[in-house]
């Protein structure tokens, strides 16, 4: 059955390279073994857990809705886009599994390429993408794929 997903974009720019390249873009990573932190990372474990656990339930076909969570409306959040979930881009540098990820709570050790999860089938992570925030650290390699 086709599911419904609300989703936020954390900022215009993202909202921005998100339309452009056809994906739902979020920062949620563990730290890493050289000690960077990802968006909160060193004290957001529940919530990064949390959001791989669902990636895991996207399947090609399910929508998203997705707003800028800081948007100036009266409701304080506006809807800016709607995608049909489709398939990652190929090709894969790399395979892995949500599972084995959350499972290191750990940066895995992948830092180039496409990475395919093979139990989240709408999944992958784009580290080849040059696309960085406004920090100029921020990647946002976490990605859904989505028809435009």
């Amino acid at each position: 059955m086709v599911q419904y997903w609300c989703v936020n974009f954390d900022n215009q720019q993202c909202l921005e390279h998100g339309l452009k390249s056809s994906c739902w873009m979020m920062q949620y990573q563990y730290g890493d073994e050289n000690g960077n932190l990802f968006q909160g990372s060193h004290n957001q474990k529940g919530s990064i857990t949390k959001n791989w656990n669902r990636v895991k339930r996207f399947q090609v076909g399910d929508w998203l809705v997705a707003y800028l969570a800081k948007a100036k409306s009266p409701s304080g959040k506006s809807l800016f886009a709607i995608g049909r979930v489709s398939v990652p881009p190929s090709p894969a540098k790399h395979i892995s599994s949500v599972d084995a990820y959350l499972t290191q709570k750990d940066s895995h050790g992948f830092d180039s390429g496409v990475i395919h999860y093979h139990d989240a089938p709408a999944f992958y992570e784009d580290f080849d993408d040059p696309w960085r925030a406004n920090d100029g650290l921020s990647r946002y390699a976490q990605r859904v794929a989505v028809e435009s």
